[in-house]
Order: structure tokens, then sequence, then C-alpha cells
């Protein structure tokens, strides 16, 4: 049903509708609270074309993803490290590739968390380093 056709059913302006429904998707996608996050993954993902890279932060007890931001360099996350400073979460462990960015913005911005590297990076270094043995 469209918004005009509830409006109209409902008696009441599309304008009404439309702010009900804005409201009602605000709520329903609002930015998630970080306060009782304990262990993140952070890991990027091309899109193609203009698009590029985004970087996702995932809450690995729940499986939420926390935090989607435009590119994949250590800028990528800033606005993710300031919401989280002011969550006051207690983060222990990250799991990230092993790309120096992420490493470097881990341990500036989380000290105390304990960083680890996910198991498919570390199989695909450890593939490519076999490879060049063999060569």
């Amino acid at each position: 049903m469209t918004i005009q056709a509830v409006a109209n059913h409902l008696g009441v302006g599309w304008d009404m509708i439309k702010d009900i429904q804005a409201r009602y998707l605000q709520h329903c996608f609002d930015k998630p609270k970080l306060c009782n996050l304990k262990r993140i993954a952070i890991d990027e993902t091309y899109l193609g074309g203009r698009s590029g890279y985004l970087t996702i932060v995932m809450d690995l007890d729940s499986g939420a993803v926390v935090e989607v931001a435009q590119g994949k360099d250590a800028q990528a996350l800033v606005p993710f490290w300031k919401r989280l400073k002011h969550s006051r979460a207690k983060i222990e462990a990250v799991a990230t590739d092993m790309g120096l960015a992420y490493i470097k913005a881990v341990r500036e911005n989380l000290p105390k968390a304990t960083l680890v590297f996910d198991h498919f990076h570390i199989i695909k270094l450890y593939n490519e380093k076999l490879a060049d043995l063999r060569r």
C-alpha cells in the first residue's frame, strides 16, 4: 500500500503518514548502542566501481553490525572511535586483518584490547609465503 493510499484510508494528510514512517524507520535503524560491546571485528569489503570500499565493525558476541563507514583506511573509523569513547564500552578483543592501518588504529584507540588476526587472513598469508618459497 502506498503512503497516499494509507493517508486516504485513515483520512489524514500524506505528510503525517510520511512523518510516522520516518520516525519508525529511525527507531528501527538507529545506530546501535556501543556500551555493551566486548569483542569486535573490523574488516573491509569492496563494493566495486565508484563506491569503493566500506569498513564494517561487527559485535562478535551478537553478530550485529555496529558501524559501516566509507573507505578502508584508519580515517574511516574516526567517527566510530569517537562514539566508542563516549559509550565507555570495555572492549576486550578486536579481530581484524593484518592491515597496518587497522592495527595502528586499534592500538591507538584501544591499547588494552587484545588484537586478534582472523583465521582467513593468517591462512592466506601462510599460503602466499609458502608459494614464494616454492618458486
